[in-house]
């Protein structure tokens, strides 16, 4: 059967000593693989897992360093204030309608 999900992206299928297993790339950890409802404690194990090197992009933003003229760029979490926020579009819209 063609494996679909994305667990298996991080994950080995094995038999060993005649159990089915799936071996973990990241910490080698071997997980039980015989129900067929396997994935969800596979993806749990991912999310926990203090090996994994890879992180989940959905949540993070690029944004620069504090110190711009050094010109890096770096990947990390944004708490959006809505504050911050109404402050910028007025901002934004006192600049473009100076700029009329």
């Amino acid at each position: 059967k063609k494996l679909t999900s994305e667990v298996w992206n991080h994950f080995e299928r094995k038999n060993i000593d005649g159990k089915r297993k799936s071996i973990f790339h990241y910490c080698k950890k071997e997980l039980g693989a015989d129900s067929r409802n396997v994935t969800s404690h596979l993806r749990e194990h991912i999310k926990r897992c203090p090996k994994r090197v890879t992180k989940d992009l959905h949540q993070m933003v690029l944004t620069t360093n504090k110190n711009k003229a050094e010109g890096k760029m770096s990947i990390g979490n944004y708490a959006y204030d809505p504050d911050v926020a109404r402050r910028e579009l007025a901002n934004m819209i006192i600049l473009s309608i100076h700029y009329l």
